[in-house]
């Protein structure tokens, strides 16, 4: 154990003996750090007061080597790279971590303080003479003309005479007046202008009998005080005397209390967190209802980079666990490379800590693709994995809760990836804990926003952070720049920061080490620069080191950043060790971390672009070498530094970690890595177009279930491209790569890729093809000419139907039976129709494709939606439902909605279809769906049109982008009438073309017969109620299962009317009172029932 003297000369021994210091500035250097008694010391004090306030340039340098070289000399035997333990390194400086037995002040202190508890007068002077024992002279003495030691010299010096008079006085308490002349003699000599020096010696020589020079000290020291002070005796001196001259000497000494001057402590942890008090009070009450109610809470914390929404939910850690709260944390990591759902597995981890642990760390490996996401063996589509490992993880949390309140705090939701967003709204709506989420308003992405639109069904509690008052920011800036600011200093620094923290940190550091008329003078616009000035006072080689732990992430591996520096590990030490004494990095004993992700984005930014790729591929070296598991992080870097030299090995890695994506169901990290795998693939010289090609298809089929319908009709296109003409087998793979039906169409409403259909067709030429590759390119051609290309589309599904029920594979035919089904319903009797929906429905469950069970029970709420078996359709709606709940499907989510808008407007609850409209078009937006914009604006104009103001649509359907604008000539010729502009609408109408026999047939037919009621020429109304009558009976539109208009009998009694068939008309209406009495829309019955009055 080392111990160290500075009762004398600073000495250090340990059990070899003696420790050579070194140099007078190094030893300095440790007399500052002791003197601050385990307090943190700013390296610019430490600078400031080594070279008295001349430092010179390369001032930093020096001090890092005088710590380095004292922490070798104080723990010789500590291992390389672990952490020192008696001299640490604290931001923004360094520290000693001593116990007050191993340096003679503190323990000289710490028994003159025991001795003074001591009742025992025997006791107490042992104490003392222990205490007084460890003095050999001066206290430091060696730095007696330093300024920064004066102080904490002078106070020793005060406790040293103070335990001398105690000494003394405690000899004479145990009856030794001898001794305790001595001891009170030599004091008086030292400290002659001390009165308790004199009164001791005057006692203790009346007790020992020497009456006489007891009187003639007391007249010494009357004279003393007299001649130095001016002052007579105090009135402890006085009454001594006068005890003495009267012979009344009391028992008991005339005592006070001796106090010690005040020793350093210290400093306590912050109790609070500035200018949150208001935010962390809101957390803790939703806290509590979450512990009383055992029902889910969510919280979501919005912020800038730099408003403290880190700091925040770390002090609500500590406020929950004061209050008996487990509570664990996740970061969404900065870095790539993460493995899919990092910050559940962070999660699972810290709770498998405190039970459970081999259950917790199994879904941390099925998380991250390491384990299988399903039963081994299991025989489950991969839609089915994702759900039961999501109510594994959500089995977990429940069991973590039901032992107590739990508090799962995630960091950086801006950075999640879909993954860890579809757990997140899992658990905030299943799980009875608090979920505390924090991101960034301004970059919030696609899946994050389709996120924050399903959470939003639980109403979260939603606090956004402000910046800091004045008065909490001025508190801010005198904690970190160690002075108080001054008024003009505050309102020049708010204005500059506009309150958010970290900047004015930042601010305050600069101010505290380059003063204020340089920081003021040029107060950086932004936190960036006021770190780069921080930088710029740093050794050159600890901004390198500071940057190359930047490229390796917010939290970089201490062993995979020795390997990947070309210096030696002292020097990435002392770089680190800088950075942490700058308030930049946290260090552990194996990794290390910025402080702020400001920090990392800073050094990044400015390493130029060379350095960066050679840098990137030394920290893939050093990841193989370290964590060859990391797959996905190696991947990335390789990625980055990708050359023709490297690009096999980076394709290797690319596709690895793309497996492990699937494997996490993270398919957007997925379709990164396929993206990053095809730039490898162009640096491979003479590399295989077959390889290419099927990459390419894997991409596309990847982009399309991450919900990202444009890019993937373009990569499958690009694959078609490549194939074409070179390789039939591969064009064939192109064209069918997708294997995911969905609800809607895939793409853009009245339009034809032609090159697609022209591929498909080319193909379907030849006269060997397989039947399973005949049946899957029959799909692809009746999805990309269907309402386009009615003839083509029938015969094409009437082939596939037929075909594909011979050939035996289960996503052949479920994919043939879509495909078949998307025709009108016209050309489809209805008892086939069911009959296909229910073998649909089968194959959901029997051959584990749960979409196809999804359209089959799509396909039925079309079918009785269409008659207004609203009962019969909302049964199938909730098997929808519970589908869409367990897989969540992109577009389904939206269909979903749309479904239930068009239940609720057939049944006349119109402000509720409205509001799922609005909701499947936020779903829409955040999708990034094709027509998205069109389909909700058709689907509100359908709701006021029943309700008979459609005014205001002219200038909303007017703005739609759509390849096929005639189908809006009937919509909006109805809104311009509405408008009271029919001049408008009859010319509008002079566009329109025959209604495409498609999904939309009934929506669109109705609708024009409602328009050609109202302004068509008689001919016109003669066809459309031709055309119109097989929807007799039907709500026009529903059989869409997305949209309706009303009865169409209402429509085809208008007509009936405008063509002078009077009773046909009244048959017609009241068809259309009985359909809408039928489904409980009464606007819809009392529209008809008037009409039905003028045939009366």
């Amino acid at each position: 154990m080392v111990q160290i003297r500075v009762l004398g000369p600073l000495e250090a021994f340990d059990r070899r003996g003696r420790i050579e210091l070194g140099g007078p500035k190094q030893r300095a250097v440790l007399a500052l750090l002791l003197i601050a008694r385990g307090r943190v010391v700013s390296v610019d004090r430490l600078i400031d007061d080594l070279w008295h306030g001349e430092p010179p340039r390369r001032a930093l340098a020096a001090l890092q080597a005088y710590v380095s070289n004292l922490r070798r000399l104080l723990e010789p035997e500590r291992a390389p790279r672990a952490p020192a333990q008696i001299l640490v390194s604290r931001a923004p400086g360094y520290a000693i971590r001593l116990d007050a037995a191993q340096v003679d002040a503190w323990r000289f202190e710490s028994v003159l303080e025991e001795s003074g508890s001591s009742a025992e007068p025997v006791a107490a002077r042992r104490l003392l003479d222990e205490a007084l024992a460890l003095w050999s002279g001066p206290a430091y003495a060696e730095f007696a003309a330093s300024s920064w030691a004066t102080v904490e010299i002078g106070r020793l010096l005060e406790l040293h005479a103070v335990a001398r008079v105690r000494q003394a006085e405690a000899a004479l308490r145990c009856g030794d007046a001898t001794g305790a002349v001595l001891l009170a003699d030599s004091l008086r000599r030292d400290h002659p202008l001390r009165e308790d020096a004199w009164r001791i010696l005057a006692h203790a020589l009346y007790v020992a009998g020497r009456q006489g020079e007891s009187l003639a000290v007391l007249r010494e020291a009357r004279a003393v005080l007299a001649d130095e002070l001016g002052l007579d005796p105090g009135p402890a001196l006085a009454a001594l005397e006068a005890d003495i001259l009267a012979q009344r000497i009391p028992v008991d000494l005339i005592r006070r209390p001796l106090t010690t001057p005040e020793s350093p402590q210290a400093a306590p942890p912050p109790g609070g967190l500035l200018g949150r008090a208001a935010e962390v009070a809101a957390i803790v009450d939703a806290a509590e209802t979450v512990r009383t109610a055992r029902e889910p809470g969510l919280c979501l914390v919005t912020g800038e980079a730099g408003d403290g929404k880190s700091a925040l939910l770390g002090h609500v850690a500590r406020v929950l666990r004061a209050r008996g709260w487990e509570v664990v944390t996740g970061r969404c990591p900065e870095a790539e490379g993460a493995p899919p759902a990092w910050a559940w597995s962070q999660v699972l981890g810290a709770l498998g800590e405190r039970g459970e642990e081999g259950r917790c760390r199994a879904l941390v490996d099925r998380l991250a693709g390491a384990e299988p996401a399903g039963p081994t063996g299991a025989e489950q589509s991969a839609e089915m994995s994702r759900f039961l490992l999501h109510q594994d993880v959500v089995d977990a949390l429940c069991t973590a809760a039901a032992r107590g309140p739990v508090a799962i705090l995630l960091d950086d939701l801006h950075r999640a990836e879909s993954e860890t967003l579809n757990l997140l709204i899992e658990v905030a709506a299943a799980v009875p804990v608090l979920v505390v989420g924090a991101y960034r308003p301004d970059e919030v992405g696609r899946h994050l926003e389709i996120a924050l639109g399903s959470l939003a069904v639980g109403h979260p509690l939603r606090l956004r952070l402000p910046g800091l008052a004045l008065d909490d920011a001025t508190a801010l800036v005198a904690e970190f720049a160690h002075t108080a600011p001054s008024p003009d200093t505050m309102r020049r620094l708010l204005e500059r920061t506009g309150g958010n923290p970290f900047h004015l940190k930042e601010s305050a550091r600069l101010l505290r080490s380059e003063g204020e008329l340089v920081a003021l003078s040029a107060v950086p616009a932004g936190v960036r620069d006021v770190l780069r000035r921080r930088l710029m006072r740093l050794p050159d080689v600890a901004v390198s080191v500071l940057r190359l732990a930047a490229l390796v992430g917010r939290t970089a591996d201490l062993d995979v950043l020795v390997r990947a520096a070309e210096v030696e590990e002292e020097v990435v030490f002392d770089g680190l060790d800088a950075g942490q004494l700058a308030g930049l990095l946290e260090v552990d004993a194996t990794t290390v971390s910025f402080t702020h992700v400001l920090v990392r984005d800073t050094l990044i930014a400015d390493l130029p672009r060379l350095r960066r790729v050679r840098w990137h591929r030394r920290i893939a070296r050093a990841l193989e070498e370290v964590e060859p598991s990391a797959v996905a992080a190696i991947a990335h870097h390789l990625g980055a530094a990708l050359g023709a030299d490297n690009a096999a090995e980076a394709l290797r890695y690319a596709l690895a970690a793309a497996d492990l994506a699937d494997a996490g169901f993270a398919h957007d990290i997925a379709a990164e890595n396929l993206r990053a795998a095809e730039r490898a693939y162009l640096r491979i010289p003479g590399y295989a177009d077959r390889d290419r090609i099927a990459h390419l298809c894997r991409l596309s089929r990847t982009l399309l279930a991450d919900g990202r319908l444009e890019e993937a009709r373009e990569t499958r296109l690009r694959a078609v491209r490549l194939a074409r003409g070179s390789d039939t087998e591969m064009l064939d793979a192109a064209i069918t790569a997708w294997d995911l039906p969905t609800p809607l169409i895939t793409r853009r409403y009245g339009s034809v890729d032609t090159e697609i259909v022209d591929a498909v067709r080319e193909r379907l030429e030849q006269a060997e093809l397989p039947p399973d590759v005949r049946c899957r390119l029959l799909v692809v051609l009746i999805e990309e000419v269907y309402g386009e290309q009615d003839e083509v589309a029938t015969e094409a599904a009437r082939e596939v139907l037929e075909l594909s029920a011979a050939v035996g594979d289960p996503l052949v035919r479920g994919l043939a039976l879509v495909a078949y089904l998307t025709l009108p319903r016209p050309l489809t009797p209805p008892a086939e129709r069911a009959e296909l929906a229910d073998e649909l429905i089968g194959l959901g469950e029997s051959a584990n494709r749960e979409v196809f069970g999804l359209i089959g029970h799509f396909t039925h709420v079309q079918a009785a939606g269409a008659v207004g078996a609203l009962d019969e359709a909302r049964a199938h709606l909730e098997e929808m439902d519970r589908l869409v709940g367990m897989f969540r499907w992109g577009q389904a989510i939206a269909s979903d909605l749309l479904i239930h808008a068009m239940l609720a407007h057939a049944g006349g609850r119109f402000a509720e279809a409205a509001e799922h409209y609005r909701e499947a078009g936020d779903v829409f937006a955040r999708q990034r769906i094709a027509d998205g914009a069109g389909m909700i604006a058709l689907a509100q104009f359908s709701v006021r049109l029943s309700l008979g103001d459609v005014a205001e649509f002219v200038e909303v359907l007017g703005a739609i982008d759509s390849s096929a604008g005639d189908v809006l000539c009937d919509p909006v010729a109805l809104a311009l009438l509405s408008a009271g502009r029919r001049s408008e609408a009859v010319r509008v109408r002079r566009a329109v073309r025959p209604v495409r026999r498609d999904f939309f047939h009934s929506l669109l037919l109705t609708t024009r017969g409602i328009a050609v009621a109202a302004i068509g020429g008689q001919d016109e109304v003669a066809d459309v109620y031709d055309e119109l009558l097989r929807y007799r009976g039907e709500l026009g539109g529903a059989d869409t299962g997305c949209y309706v208009v009303g009865p169409v009998d209402t429509v085809l009694g208008d007509l009936a009317a405008r063509l002078g068939g009077s009773e046909r008309a009244a048959d017609h209406y009241r068809a259309a009172v009985q359909l809408a009495e039928r489904c409980g829309n009464e606007v819809w019955a009392r529209a008809a029932r008037n009409r039905l009055q003028e045939f009366s």
